[in-house]
């Protein structure tokens, strides 16, 4: 009792146990063994605060013992035990595996990379827009610095520069024995010089899966600025002549020794190569077969009796353009509601569907609103991109961002969704006293995530001169023969 005894007073000490501090409440002594060490406690007592309320994001209805465990694992970490916590987020994940927040901070406490991945993929196979573990992934996958995760977090988008030029790198397609120019033969695969006869195999690629549009989002915000290039030069690799290619060019003919040169890239890395293609397969032959079927059509034919407008002639070029490729996941809403029993109810029934392949056009020229009428294409003969695809045919470069793409395909899926699911139908019932209620059908749709990728997609352009010199544009999906009408061109007549 003696080292609770006031030395000054003679009353008995007291210990708060907050704070470790011994001192008498009669004449305020404060024992000298503790003085040194009272304003580092309070200090460490002030730095832990109250520990702040972690807001789930999980929609659906939490298991008590996973939500005892992720609330220890949130005590353990304000205590700094990171070790402790992250078993406890574990503990709550085991005992319910669908329960995101468990994994999402069992991700964060995890100190093996294997165990961060596989919490992550959990949280992402669950819900693919959630941002925080969509930004720690890329950190894992080494796609993004901390830093620069850390500055997509803001709203912050990167500021758009332009620049007149840029130097480009470019790949000729020449033959390696007599230097001569390779072209390609689509159905056989094989690179081929028509100068010495040299053929060798074309090994494909493995065609990229796509790339997650949440990422790739996140990924530009990282960005500080995008680049907007209004042409690039190139050295042409077999003459050495230099020449200007176009902003929306990914290929060309040099207009000194006609080699097909390819770009690969600028200075700037302004744009991204294509993940794929879909080689021509038809001929233009049959492209041009195309389009006089399709100007004996009723509408061509009733067109013609009004402008008398026949076509002289036609010039026909087969070009690759590019589409942005987007497959689409959708959470589709079933709720029922209404009266039964006597009681209001209301039920809710969701499922998911999937829209695969929606093409959007990447081009500004050939006019989108046509471009978007030649799909379907016969998708399944896609291959993975690589320049020597364009030794025959020249390709257009993409002008419109994926970001853009992305609205686009949005109101095609919605438009999609709607014609297949949604719908509102009102019935009438009579409940247990033959009183009549009315009872609700309601179907709603909402995307949930999408993965996208750049294609060039094989096209006929042919260009149609009439009698009175007009001219007119038709497009020639070169897979199913399709054909669309362009706008016709008024020329100035006498």
């Amino acid at each position: 009792m003696r080292n609770f005894t006031c030395p000054a007073c003679g009353k008995r000490l007291t210990l708060d146990f907050a704070t470790g501090k011994v001192y008498c409440q009669a004449c305020g002594y404060v024992r000298p063994d503790e003085i040194s060490q009272l304003d580092a406690t309070r200090q460490q007592i002030a730095s832990r605060g109250k520990r702040q309320h972690v807001p789930l994001t999980y929609k659906g209805e939490v298991m008590p013992s996973a939500y005892a465990a992720f609330r220890t694992g949130h005590d353990l970490l304000h205590q700094g035990d990171s070790q402790g916590a992250f078993r406890a987020f574990v503990r709550a994940s085991e005992y319910q595996p669908d329960f995101t927040d468990a994994h999402f901070w069992a991700a964060k406490t995890a100190s093996a990379p294997a165990d961060q991945r596989e919490h992550l993929e959990h949280v992402l196979a669950h819900d693919p827009t959630h941002g925080e573990a969509i930004r720690l992934m890329m950190v894992l996958n080494q796609r993004l610095t901390p830093q620069q995760a850390e500055q997509a977090r803001g709203d912050q988008q990167p500021s758009v520069q332009h620049a007149p030029e840029a130097a480009a790198r470019i790949r000729a397609l020449l033959c390696p024995i007599c230097g001569g120019h390779l072209t390609l033969n689509e159905h056989l695969a094989r690179v081929e010089c028509r100068f010495c006869g040299h053929s060798a195999p074309y090994d494909e690629q493995k065609r990229s899966s796509g790339d997650l549009l949440s990422m790739a989002l996140i990924e530009r915000k990282a960005q500080p600025r995008r680049w907007n290039v209004g042409a690039r030069l190139v050295v042409c690799q077999q003459c050495g002549a230099e020449h200007t290619l176009p902003a929306t060019k990914l290929s060309a003919r040099c207009r000194f020794c006609g080699s097909a040169n390819v770009l690969l890239g600028d200075a700037l890395r302004s744009f991204v190569q294509p993940d794929a293609i879909l080689p021509f397969r038809s001929t233009p032959e049959a492209a041009r077969t195309a389009v006089e079927q399709a100007l004996k059509r009723p509408a061509q034919r009733l067109a013609n009796l009004f402008n008398t407008n026949r076509i002289t002639s036609a010039a026909l070029e087969g070009v690759y353009i590019p589409y942005w490729l987007f497959d689409v996941v959708v959470d589709v809403t079933q709720t029922r509601s209404g009266f039964r029993g006597g009681h209001a109810f209301t039920d809710n029934m969701t499922w998911q569907d999937i829209a695969s392949n929606v093409a959007i056009p990447a081009v500004k020229s050939p006019p989108p609103r046509f471009l978007a009428a030649l799909p379907p294409f016969a998708m399944r003969d896609v291959v993975a991109y690589a320049p020597e695809w364009l030794a025959k045919h020249p390709a257009e470069l993409y002008t419109l961002e994926f970001d853009k793409a992305s609205l686009d395909a949005r109101t095609v899926v919605a438009e999609m969704m709607r014609r297949k699911h949604q719908r509102e139908v009102t019935i009438q019932t009579r409940d247990e006293r033959g009183v009549e209620r009315p009872e609700t059908t309601r179907t709603t749709t909402r995307i949930a995530s999408m993965i996208f990728s750049l294609v060039l997609l094989p096209v006929w352009i042919a260009t149609l001169t009439e009698v009175d010199g007009d001219v007119r544009l038709a497009l020639v999906n070169d897979q199913s023969g399709k054909v669309v009408f362009g706008e016709t061109h008024r020329q100035p007549h006498p």
